[in-house]
């Protein structure tokens, strides 16, 4: 997916024109995120402390983005209250951490939380965790360990490169784990790979906006385990046609387990007709996850569940991470696939769902407990930008069209109904 046109924008400077591609563009911005930021009453945070955070933050990822203060810090009863639509949501509360681990949590994109006795970086650090910004694929963040953890009298640091020898600069990293952090250094790869998260956080911001996408949080503790127990779902989906128009699916729990025989998912109603689909419920398709056997489930309902293709279904787990030398735990499940895979569509470009988790044949939780969400899936026109500028009257001139949906509201079914579908 691209986020500007492929065609080239020109500029003249006095009889010289300089073509300027749609990559010099992306290179030089500098992306605006917002941050909410809350305290939770009782924790001590004081909104001069998050102040701090924030400036850190800023510095730290000062080549690549911008995070701007969406509120005064509000105060709230408890973690997760009062979320703010589109924006990175910043808790300051009472967590506690034992060496050698800071007090910040990032679950996953849906909100950050770090304790009154954490450093100033610690929120900084829980961002990267937020914008995927840690240099390599392994989970000790920054490298392969050499000794057991950081902070352990034995550790000697990290080896990135992979030559056998601990980066002299490690600490200075800003995803370095735990109360050895001594910098906020984000290097390139890190800068790349949160340009790259941003670019779809902020995709998923604006389909949200637009009725192309809902998220929502569910109650804690409405289920009876807390592996079944949904906290959080996202759905949204982004493309400026129907070929490359890409669907994103999230949903969290307060925690895996991968030695229950339980599912998470999404039941979908893809062509807004009663007729198709599981009968009384017009649902038409099943996409989960079963953690037991790490099996992506893609099924479409005809008379019976058919299995379908999951090659084209990208998956990654849903991360509670830490500021400190502790492995991610996973949550959920992130599922993206091509709107394509949905062969069975109507005329409307909506699309309904539920998340749901199952134990056998019995729904464990649902959100919404009654209904289902709709979106709107009709591609957003690509945005078409000119630059045009003259030496003689230094005018830049800019023009941007786009086009937004209205956000639709429509098929409905209950709870009850939802719970007699086997998937």
């Amino acid at each position: 997916m691209r986020s500007i046109r492929t065609t080239c924008s020109i500029t003249f400077f006095s009889g010289i024109v300089f073509i300027l591609t749609p990559q010099h563009v992306h290179a030089d911005t500098i992306k605006e995120i917002k941050v909410a930021k809350h305290i939770v009453k009782g924790s001590g945070v004081t909104a001069e402390q998050m102040e701090k955070w924030m400036k850190q933050a800023n510095e730290a990822f000062k080549t690549s983005f911008k995070f701007v203060q969406d509120n005064a810090p509000d105060q709230v009863d408890k973690v997760g209250d009062g979320k703010v639509d589109g924006a990175i949501n910043v808790y300051g509360s009472d967590l506690k951490a034992t060496a050698p681990g800071n007090p910040g949590e990032a679950w996953d994109q849906n909100y950050i939380n770090v304790g009154q006795s954490a450093p100033d970086s610690t929120m900084a650090h829980e961002i990267g965790h937020w914008l995927g910004a840690v240099p390599d694929s392994t989970s000790s963040e920054h490298g392969t360990p050499m000794g057991e953890y950081p902070g352990h009298p034995g550790y000697m640091g990290s080896d990135t490169n992979g030559d056998g020898k601990a980066d002299a600069e490690d600490q200075k990293n800003l995803m370095y784990p735990g109360v050895g952090r001594k910098g906020i250094v984000i290097d390139d790869k890190q800068q790349q790979t949160a340009h790259k998260k941003a670019d779809e956080w902020l995709k998923s911001v604006e389909s949200k906006k637009t009725g192309r996408g809902k998220d929502e949080p569910d109650p804690i503790g409405d289920s009876l385990y807390s592996f079944t127990d949904i906290v959080y779902d996202s759905v949204w989906g982004y493309g400026q046609n129907k070929d490359n128009y890409e669907m994103h699916f999230s949903l969290q729990t307060s925690g895996l387990d991968f030695s229950q025989d339980a599912v998470l998912g999404f039941m979908i109603e893809s062509d807004q007709n009663l007729l198709t689909g599981v009968p009384g419920t017009g649902v038409d398709y099943f996409l989960g996850y079963e953690p037991v056997t790490n099996k992506i489930l893609f099924e479409r309902y005809d008379t019976l569940w058919q299995v379908l293709d999951t090659t084209s279904i990208q998956s990654e787990f849903a991360l509670h991470s830490f500021d400190g030398p502790f492995t991610p735990i996973p949550i959920g499940i992130n599922l993206n696939l091509p709107l394509s895979l949905f062969d069975r569509r109507g005329s409307e470009d909506l699309l309904s769902f539920l998340a749901m988790t199952k134990v056998g044949d019995t729904i464990m939780d649902a959100s919404p407990d009654a209904g289902m969400k709709t979106i709107s899936t009709q591609p957003v026109p690509e945005p078409e930008t000119l630059f045009l500028m003259t030496l003689g009257s230094a005018a830049l001139g800019l023009t941007q069209r786009s086009r937004k949906t209205k956000d639709h509201q429509g098929h409905s079914q209950t709870a009850n109904s939802v719970s007699k579908l086997r998937v």
